[in-house]
């Protein structure tokens, strides 16, 4: 008996390892991805608040011209451009890691 308790362990350390290796690479690699995606959304984000907000500055303060100004770049640009942004960032690393799935999948 003590021989298929140690047999069972074993193989339970052995399923649960490999488990965590190959979900910790996965889960290593998803981090990476999220945290390149925020820093990037973020520096666009904080760049074109700078720009904006600079121009804003810049232009005359007539009631006209600044409310030409919003028409033409809303309250939420930067937001929505970083978003359109990131999405197409998401898209691009897709497709290029399924063209390297599809290299190492023909062997080279």
């Amino acid at each position: 008996m003590p021989i298929l308790a140690k047999l069972l362990i074993s193989a339970w350390t052995f399923a649960f390892a490999w488990v965590v290796k190959y979900i910790g690479k996965k889960w290593a690699l998803g981090v990476v991805f999220a945290g390149v995606f925020t820093s990037l959304t973020v520096a666009l984000y904080g760049g074109l608040s700078l720009v904006l907000n600079a121009l804003m500055i810049t232009l005359p303060s007539y009631s006209g011209m600044e409310m030409a100004m919003y028409v033409a770049a809303p309250n939420n640009l930067p937001f929505v451009i970083s978003s359109v942004l990131s999405a197409e960032a998401t898209l691009t690393l897709y497709a290029w890691n399924i063209k390297l799935l599809r290299i190492m999948q023909a062997g080279g």
